[in-house]
């Protein structure tokens, strides 16, 4: 079966949450660098990615890749590639160029006008026809990559990025990415099989993915991938299996509960009914409560929340909420943030730390550990 080159991009420093959960997909020897990971595979991996991984941000195979010095060497390198592979004149395509360290090719405007008419110049020489520009909802959406004088060249797989599950049909403010949730939950070592708390849940989306993680239900059965819509339609066979055999693998209930609040019960509305569009709303227990008032509903198991930053900080007092926090024995507690708010109260280092970026900001990720500490 022939392998192709594929790079998959994923939050910053969430390197090594995707390279681990691309081995448990049976990827052979992924390679990771900043923001993304590379490997070898049929495409049919591929689509696997997109279905089950939960940290990747975009899948794209490598269609070519040469020199870029210049614009002139760009539109070459772009008229070199038999695109005709991957894209005809009664389908769509867009192109979504990023560039750095570049001295002629600045703009990632201007590089993606470049590549539009290399594409187009090519088919009209070629065929007489060309396909149509459509850059909200392409049929082949393509990547182009420029680091001083290469260029790299891609399809993307997926379309709109991997975080958009489908299921967050309901907003709060300062939503977390699905796909950061779930790098949180693999480097914050949360288990599925014991409890779970997140009491700062917002719209939901710690307890939910969990929940779907817990239940082992696919992240992408939920919504469609671009490479549905390509020309050639001969992979779909494959896809319709992989899609099977995910429904197949989805357990009925977690195996330990989830537990979700929250202060404000326009936050908790908003969490119930994007659980319930993900299918897991039977799975969490949800309830209106101020951290502070907290208290472990289970023998053991993790605390994980992702608490207000900024000036929203300033309106919180953190102290007794790190004292409720200290009364569950038993148990872990992973919190995501750009301050040790926790620790001065808390009494006790952090078992880790880990730099994460939410939404631009630097925050670090922080493990706690009461497992063996004792009701005074």
């Amino acid at each position: 079966m022939t392998r192709f080159p594929f790079l998959v991009t994923c939050e910053a420093r969430t390197e090594g949450a995707l390279r681990d959960e691309l081995v448990g997909l049976g990827i052979r020897k992924p390679r990771g660098g900043p923001g993304r990971v590379t490997f070898e595979a049929p495409l049919k991996e591929a689509m696997r990615v997109c279905l089950h991984a939960r940290t990747a941000m975009r899948v794209l195979l490598q269609v070519g890749y040469g020199p870029c010095a210049n614009s002139d060497e760009l539109y070459e390198t772009v008229r070199s590639v038999n695109w005709s592979e991957h894209l005809d004149a009664q389908h769509t395509f867009a192109i979504h160029a990023h560039v750095r360290n570049s001295e002629t090719l600045t703009h990632s405007q201007y590089v993606a006008q470049k590549v539009k008419d290399a594409i187009a110049d090519g088919f009209r020489d070629n065929t007489g026809s060309r396909p149509n520009v459509e850059r909200n909802d392409p049929d082949v959406p393509i990547v182009v990559y420029i680091d001083g004088t290469e260029a790299e060249l891609y399809l993307d797989l997926a379309g709109p990025a991997l975080h958009r599950r489908g299921y967050r049909v309901a907003m709060t403010d300062a939503p977390l990415k699905e796909t950061l949730a779930c790098a949180v939950l693999a480097l914050g070592q949360v288990t599925a099989e014991k409890a779970f708390l997140d009491p700062m849940c917002g719209s939901g989306t710690f307890a939910i993915e969990q929940a779907m993680r817990a239940r082992r239900m696919a992240p992408g059965l939920g919504r469609t991938f671009a490479f549905e819509r390509w020309p050639s339609q001969e992979h779909i066979p494959l896809w319709k299996d992989l899609c099977e055999a995910a429904r197949a693998e989805i357990l009925p209930d977690c195996p330990a509960p989830i537990f979700a609040s929250d202060q404000d019960g326009n936050a908790i509305a908003a969490a119930r009914r994007n659980a319930q569009v993900a299918g897991v709303e039977k799975d969490i227990a949800f309830a209106v409560k101020e951290c502070s008032q907290a208290t472990p509903p289970a023998a053991e198991g993790t605390v994980c929340f992702n608490p207000p930053y900024g000036e929203r900080v300033v309106a919180q007092n953190f102290r007794p909420i790190a004292r409720a926090l200290s009364m569950f024995w038993g148990w872990y507690v992973v919190v995501i943030s750009p301050e040790r708010f926790l620790q001065p109260h808390l009494g006790q280092a952090a078992m880790f730390c880990h730099r994460l970026s939410n939404g631009g900001l630097p925050v670090e990720l922080q493990r706690f550990s009461f497992v063996s500490a004792r009701n005074p």
